[in-house]
């Protein structure tokens, strides 16, 4: 589209009117096409299962293929704050905090904006598996924590975004 951002961005972004416009390249009205990822938003037991979940470097070359320069990044409390035993949490060798730190600057060094959303929380290890259902409670303090600590790692980056709950 003529006089559309649809490609790399430099942030930050911000509106303008009802244009959502790159800063970074001297206000130019911005595009946003996009990609999720759920990272490990799924429970073990669905059959496409994938502990890890986070674009790697080819994933992100296929991105930037298609023109893609916004991912949502599902985020987990549990693995992120390390209170609960989540056997998938040792998918990442590095560790959960390392893993999706390397993502956000492969994702937003090839000018894609990330927004970093919380998908999973699981507040004092409450919930059983995935036949809980009804008596899951709300996020609490674990998800006060989680945005503390992913804001102070992130707020600098100006092609980061925040979505609080989903």
């Amino acid at each position: 589209i003529s006089g559309l951002c649809a490609g790399a961005l430099v942030g930050p972004l911000a509106v303008s009117g009802n244009e959502i416009i790159d800063r970074g390249q001297s206000d130019v009205p911005v595009l946003l096409q996009g990609a999720m990822f759920e990272g490990p938003g799924w429970l073990k037991g669905q059959p496409d299962y994938n502990p890890i979940g986070f674009p790697d470097r080819g994933a992100i070359t296929t991105l930037e293929s298609w023109g893609v320069n916004f991912v949502r990044l599902t985020l987990s409390a549990d693995i992120w704050d390390a209170k609960c035993a989540e056997p998938y949490a040792a998918s990442y060798p590095g560790g959960y905090r390392a893993e999706v730190k390397k993502t956000v600057s492969k994702l937003t060094s090839a000018g894609i904006y990330v927004v970093l959303t919380l998908y999973t929380s699981n507040p004092d290890c409450k919930l059983a598996g995935p036949t809980v259902s009804g008596t899951a409670p709300l996020p609490g303090t674990d998800a006060i924590q989680f945005w503390h600590q992913v804001a102070a790692e992130f707020a600098g980056d100006p092609l980061v975004g925040f979505e609080p709950w989903n």
